[in-house]
Formats: C-alpha cells, structure tokens, sequence
C-alpha cells in the first residue's frame, strides 16, 4: 500500500484500485477510480460532513476518524479498472470483513436485493420527479434509427409476445393476413350488442346528429352491412334523436 505522506502525492492523477483501512479494526473498503487520489479526496469530504453513502463506514468514521490510511493497491488502465477491483474485493474479503456493499463493481445489486423501506423509498422519489430540459429533449426530440429500431423491437416483445421470433413477414404472408382481415367485413352486431349500446345513449343523453349516422350508413355500405336508406323511411326511433340535434 502506498500511503498519502505530501501534497505533491495528493496532486497526481493516477488511474488504479485503492484501499480504505481502519487500522483499528483491520477491515477495509476497496474501490477504483481514474483519479484514486480524487476518490480518496471525495470519500474524505464526504465522511468528515457524515453523509457518505456507506452506512457501515460512516458508522466506523465517526467513532474514530484519526485510524485510517489510504494506499493503492495498483495501477491499471481505465479498462481493467472494474474487473481488477473485483479482484482486490475478493482478496481482502471486503464483502463480508470490511465495508463494500456489493461483490461486483460491474453490477453492484447482483446477489442484492432491496427491502421493503427501501422499495418505498424509491417509489416516494420518483413519484414527484420531472425530467429537466435536456431529458425531455432526450425523450421527446429526434431519435437515431438505432433507436428508432431498438424502441419498435421493444413494442413488438411487449404488445404481441412471441411475434418477433416468428417467421419474416414476406409478400405472400402479408397478402395472406390483408385477405384475413377483409374476411371481417360482413360482421353485424347482434341484438344485445344493439340494444346495450342504445341503452347506454339514452343513458348519457347522446343524441346522434345527421352527419354522423350519415357516416356510419356509409362506412357500413363500404363494408357491404344492410343499412336502412336515410330521409322519410328512417324508424320514428332515429327520428326523433334527429330533430333535437338538427
């Protein structure tokens, strides 16, 4: 370990996994980062305000703050960074005898899971959240056909399950489902299904105007359905909802 004598140590920028020790107790917190002097700067700050993140080494900090050393273990590269902190992790059993939370520095709920406070928690903070100017741009601005793609296969595993591993929408296939859907053009409602949605007309006094059964008597004829010619042979039941709405 490579404890921090000067400030000219403390003003180098050095990329590697660090080691937190309580020399009173002998256990330790292991972490890594791009400026490990930074990191030992930021853990400092935050310790000595008694808002670290880390209960168990807030906990230990404030019983005695003058037992504790920083050393690096050692310097990597930036991409070795996570799967040489999980090694140190390991060697020191940082998990079970000392102060990190999570095994993985990759993934850090892996083998986790959160209690029922703390689901509560979460749900609390997110209930009031509003995005800011750059997420909203995010979400709502132009999208790349990356992502266009990876939204549109997320819809189709969500609304038709199983669809996306089916066989590939060819020509015959698509002439196949367009003749499917055409098979559905002589459909009629029945009598209950007529009489329920009058019931719920007169209900919220909805009265149909003459443009609009005019429109459905012409979507109806579009889709070859009996409908009953318009003007002085219309029942007195359509009738009278007429005059009202004239």
């Amino acid at each position: 370990m490579r404890p921090i004598f000067s400030k000219r140590i403390y003003t180098e920028i050095l990329c590697g996994v660090y080691r937190i020790l309580n020399l009173r107790t002998g256990e330790s917190y292991v972490g890594s980062g791009k400026n490990v002097y930074e990191r030992w700067r930021v853990h400092t700050y935050l310790l000595i305000r008694g808002v670290h993140r880390n209960g168990h080494l807030q906990n230990s900090w404030n019983l005695d703050s003058k037992c504790w050393i920083f050393g690096i273990l050692e310097l990597v590269s930036e991409s070795g960074l996570l799967s040489r902190e999980d090694y140190w992790i390991q060697s020191y059993d940082a998990v079970n005898s000392g102060y990190n939370i999570a095994s993985s520095a990759a993934s850090p709920m892996r083998g986790r899971k959160h209690t029922a406070i703390g689901i509560q928690h979460l749900k609390e903070g997110h209930r009031d959240y509003v995005p800011n100017a750059n997420q909203r741009a995010a979400l709502l601005g132009p999208k790349s056909e990356r992502h266009k793609q990876r939204i549109s296969k997320a819809l189709v595993k969500r609304v038709f399950p199983g669809m996306h591993k089916s066989k590939p929408w060819t020509q015959e296939r698509r002439a196949a489902f367009s003749k499917l859907k055409q098979g559905c053009a002589g459909w009629k409602p029945t009598e209950q299904q007529k009489q329920a949605k009058s019931k719920l007309a007169i209900e919220r006094g909805i009265k149909p105007s003459r443009a609009a059964i005019e429109k459905s008597a012409l979507a109806r004829r579009k889709l070859n359905c009996v409908s009953p010619p318009l003007g002085k042979e219309l029942s007195s039941s359509i009738q009278q909802p007429l005059k009202g709405a004239v």
